[in-house]
Order: C-alpha cells, then sequence, then structure tokens
C-alpha cells in the first residue's frame, strides 16, 4: 500500500529557470525577498513574484546576507562585492558611498548602525547612524585580537561578533565617540567556511578552522 507522508508542494516559480541564492523574509513589508542569477525578486503571501531589479547588481553565485534600516524601509544586501540597497519595490541600487565596503559578503544592524566586512582583510566598516547608505573614511575599524583576515560578521544580543580564519572577537557600541569597542577578550577558534555560521537565539553553530561543527554561546 502507498502511505502519505509530509512534503514540499509549489508555492511560486520565479520564471527564470535559474537558482536561487538566498532569501529573506522582510516582516514590516510582510515580503519574501529572493535573489536569483544577482537579480532582486519578491514574493507576496500568495506566491505572485515581482522584479525588483533584473541587472544583475549582485554577484551571480555568492550567497547573500541581509540587514535592514532602522526604519524597516531599507534593505541592505551584500553577497561579496558592493552592497545593495532595495525598497523591495521598485528601486535597486549600489550604496554609492566611496568608504562603503567594495567587497562585503557579510552585513548586520546594530544599535542604528549597519555594518559589513571588507572580504579579504581584518576590516569592518559602518554607517553612520541611522544612514544606511553614509558612509565616512573613518567608520572603520580592524579585527585586532589575531592578524588574520575577517570572515564573517553577525550580531547576537546586542553585540557584534566578527568570525576571522583563526580567532573570534567581541565588540560593542561604546556610547561615545569612538562609537565602537572591543570587549577584553577573544577566542581562539576560526570560522573554516564562511556561509556555515547559524545564527540561533542564544549562540552561533558553525564549522571551525578544522572543520569541526560546533557551538559557539559567546
Amino acid at each position: 500500500s502507498v502511505c502519505r507522508r509530509p512534503g514540499y508542494c509549489s508555492f511560486a516559480d520565479l520564471g527564470t529557470n535559474q537558482g536561487i541564492q538566498g532569501a529573506y523574509y522582510w516582516r514590516s513589508k510582510d515580503k519574501l525577498i529572493i535573489i536569483s542569477n544577482g537579480n532582486i525578486y519578491y514574493s507576496d503571501s500568495g506566491g505572485t513574484i515581482t522584479s525588483v531589479n533584473t541587472s544583475n547588481l549582485l554577484p551571480d553565485g555568492g550567497k547573500p546576507t541581509f540587514a535592514e534600516s532602522a526604519d524597516g524601509l531599507t534593505l541592505l544586501i551584500a553577497n561579496g562585492a558592493r552592497i545593495v540597497q532595495t525598497d523591495g519595490v521598485s528601486t535597486s541600487t549600489r550604496v554609492s558611498s566611496t568608504f562603503a565596503p567594495s567587497k562585503a559578503s557579510h552585513i548586520a544592524f546594530l544599535d542604528q548602525y549597519i555594518i559589513a566586512n571588507e572580504t579579504g582583510s581584518g576590516r569592518w566598516n559602518f554607517s553612520s547612524v541611522n544612514a544606511p547608505t553614509t558612509w565616512l573614511a573613518a567608520s572603520v575599524f580592524t579585527a585586532e585580537a589575531k592578524p588574520d583576515n575577517l570572515v564573517a560578521l553577525d550580531v547576537l544580543a546586542r553585540r557584534l561578533y566578527l568570525f576571522g580564519e583563526k580567532s573570534i572577537e567581541v565588540w560593542l557600541t561604546s556610547g561615545d565617540s569612538a562609537v565602537f569597542e572591543r570587549v577584553d577578550r577573544a577566542f581562539e577558534v576560526g570560522l573554516g567556511a564562511k556561509y556555515s555560521l547559524a545564527r540561533s537565539d542564544d549562540g552561533f553553530y558553525f564549522l571551525d578552522d578544522q572543520y569541526r561543527l560546533v557551538y559557539f554561546d559567546g
């Protein structure tokens, strides 16, 4: 006999015959943002697909990471090149500021700032407060516990976690002109696969620099 089991059913079709690089549920707009072949689409709750941009603003093949502006009106996307901003309706452009990272793979939001790494270095940049498309020359730090490249970053419980090839650092907003300060400790473990990083309610899972699956509670 044949026994039925729960499974997947078709929800929407982009109509592009291309794979999906990543997706993000934009709660404040009740939209599913979808990245495929370097282009941006959104789906409403009924599965209707709308193209936001079809000019390959994002590199094809890179996995995107996402961060919302403080007001929830702008979504910032990074996947290895210049950061892209979108209103999720009809407008998507690259962040044009000279001082925004040119090769950002990870992006996050913390205390009114957008934060992104510069691939291939230890540097990370942050936007002006509550101004996600404004980046200044002085708004840059370097992960400094070890001389390793910064592989990924994420935010948990209002702390910024910087994952390097051989170390992890934790930073906080400082409440003064310095803007950020490093917590006086570093962890002697690195991130071996940058897109293995997965945040839970109270920590992170990832493949470390020995390619072991580990849990890190900060």
